[in-house]
C-alpha cells in the first residue's frame, strides 16, 4: 500500500531517507518545472497567472505621458539655447530665458563700468583735507561732540607769556589770533609753541611778522609745524585749519606766545582756541 503524500507529493513518512541520487532527481525536476513555458490558458490567481496575465496588465496601465519630464524641444522654447540672442527693449512673453540672461549680463557690466568711473572721480575728489574733516566729525562725535571754546588777549604793550594751560589729551582744532588795536609800523613777530610739563617746547608755526597790522587782521596757523603762521594785512578772513593738532600731558601743559620785540609796541591781539577733549582729563583754560 502506498504512502500517503503531501500537497506536493511527497510521501509523508518519518522514517523516509533521503540520498544524494534522490536529491539530484529532485532537483532535476524542479529545474525541469521551472524551465517548462507557461500555458496560455491559467489558473485565476495561480503563479502563472500573475506572471502571464496580471503583471503585463499592470504595466500597460501606467501612464506613457503624465508622468514623463517635458522634452527638449519644449524645454528650448521657454529658455533658449546657448547661442539665443540677449533680449533688448521691454519685456515680453516670446523671449527666451537665455536671451533676458544675456541682456542682464550686458547691463550689469555698463553698470559695473560707470561704478568704475564713478569710483575714479570720487577718489581724485576725496583729498586729504576730506579726509581730515571726516576723520575730525568722527573723533568729534566719539568724545562727546562739544567743541570747547577758549580766549585770552594779549593787550598793550605786546608781551610773551602763557595764553593757555591744558592738561590730559585734547585736539586743536584752531587756534587764532584777531588784530584788536593797529600794530606800529615798528618790527615785531609772533609765533606760538606748546609745553607739556617740564618738556621742551614745540612750536606749532614759525613767527608771522607784525609789523603795520591793522586791526581786524586774523592770524591763524595751518597745523603743519613747520609752517608760517598766516595772515593778510586788513583782511578779517582765514582759511580754517587745515591739519588739527593733538597735544597731551602728564600733569600740565601751556600754550604760548612769543613776540619778537616783547614788551614794547603798542596794540592788542585776542587769542581764541577751539578744541575737543580725547580723553577724560582734556581740558583747556585761558592762562
Amino acid at each position: 500500500m502506498p504512502l500517503p503524500q503531501d500537497e506536493v507529493g511527497f510521501p509523508i513518512s518519518a522514517d523516509i531517507t533521503l540520498d544524494a541520487t534522490d536529491l539530484a532527481a529532485i532537483l532535476a525536476q524542479m529545474a525541469g518545472g521551472l524551465n517548462t513555458a507557461i500555458p496560455a490558458s491559467n489558473t485565476a490567481n495561480s503563479a502563472n497567472d500573475m506572471l502571464l496575465d496580471q503583471i503585463p496588465a499592470a504595466i500597460a496601465a501606467i501612464p506613457t505621458t503624465a508622468m514623463r519630464g517635458t522634452d527638449s524641444a519644449a524645454l528650448a522654447s521657454v529658455l533658449g539655447a546657448l547661442n539665443t540672442a540677449a533680449a533688448t527693449g521691454a519685456v515680453t512673453d516670446t523671449d527666451e530665458a537665455m536671451a533676458y540672461i544675456k541682456e542682464l549680463v550686458t547691463e550689469l557690466q555698463v553698470v559695473d563700468g560707470i561704478v568704475d568711473a564713478i569710483k575714479t572721480v570720487t577718489d581724485a575728489a576725496l583729498d586729504a583735507a576730506a579726509i581730515q574733516a571726516a576723520c575730525l566729525a568722527a573723533l568729534t562725535s566719539m568724545y562727546g561732540g562739544t567743541k570747547r571754546f577758549a580766549t585770552k588777549t594779549s593787550s598793550n604793550p605786546l608781551t610773551s607769556g602763557n595764553l593757555f594751560a591744558f592738561s590730559g589729551t585734547v585736539m586743536i582744532l584752531s587756534i587764532i589770533g584777531r588784530v584788536t588795536a593797529t600794530h606800529p609800523a615798528a618790527a615785531n613777530t609772533c609765533k606760538l609753541t606748546i609745553t607739556p610739563d617740564a618738556l621742551a617746547g614745540t612750536d606749532i608755526c614759525a613767527t608771522k611778522d607784525l609789523t603795520g597790522l591793522d586791526a581786524g587782521t586774523i592770524l591763524s596757523i595751518t597745523g603743519t609745524l613747520s609752517d608760517n603762521m598766516v595772515a593778510t594785512d586788513g583782511v578779517g578772513v582765514a582759511i580754517a585749519q587745515a591739519t588739527p593738532v593733538v597735544v597731551t600731558c602728564v600733569t600740565s601743559g601751556v600754550i604760548t606766545v612769543t613776540y619778537g620785540d616783547s614788551g614794547n609796541q603798542a596794540s592788542a591781539i585776542t587769542w581764541e582756541i577751539v578744541w575737543v577733549p580725547m580723553n577724560t582729563d582734556g581740558d583747556i583754560d585761558a592762562a
